[in-house]
């Protein structure tokens, strides 16, 4: 019994040894820890341009439409594209609060507002866009996104 239970625990030690040989999992393998910096001048300059109802005196409400005909028709004039114009979001609101509710059936003032997405290759042609814009109707501007082409 004894020697039956020394080559039992002979056979179980080799095999833990064998077990826990280290064999190379990655061969030819080289960590490096590091960084790396590029700067690059951006060619993708994304404008949102937001446009909004408003009322001209002695005019009237100019509406969405005529808004936005001179908006792409001013833009076109730059060379822009269609494909560099594009409609980002819609939505209308009301300068009329609860407790005015009487005044907002007699004289429903419904305000529409439209968003674009213009790109740009330039900071010249912002400067173009911007002398471009009408400035009661934009209600507000700002450079959305900086992207390179080639990234």
């Amino acid at each position: 019994m004894k020697q039956l239970f020394v080559a039992i625990m002979a056979l179980c030690i080799t095999s833990i040894g064998f077990a826990q040989s280290n064999s190379n999992p990655f061969p030819r393998t080289i960590n490096v820890t590091g960084s790396a910096e590029l700067e690059l001048v951006p060619d993708e300059i994304y404008l949102q341009i937001d446009l909004t109802e408003y009322d001209k005196k002695g005019v009237g409400k100019v509406t969405i439409e005529q808004i936005k005909q001179r908006f792409l028709t001013a833009m076109q004039s730059l060379g822009l594209t269609d494909k560099e114009i594009s409609l980002s979001s819609a939505s209308g609101y009301t300068n009329q609060y609860w407790y005015l509710r009487k005044r907002k059936k007699e004289n429903p003032d419904m305000k529409a507002t439209v968003s674009y997405w213009v790109k740009v290759k330039t900071p010249q042609q912002i400067d173009q866009v911007v002398d471009k814009l009408d400035d009661e109707a934009t209600s507000n501007f700002f450079i959305a996104k900086v992207t390179h082409s080639k990234l």
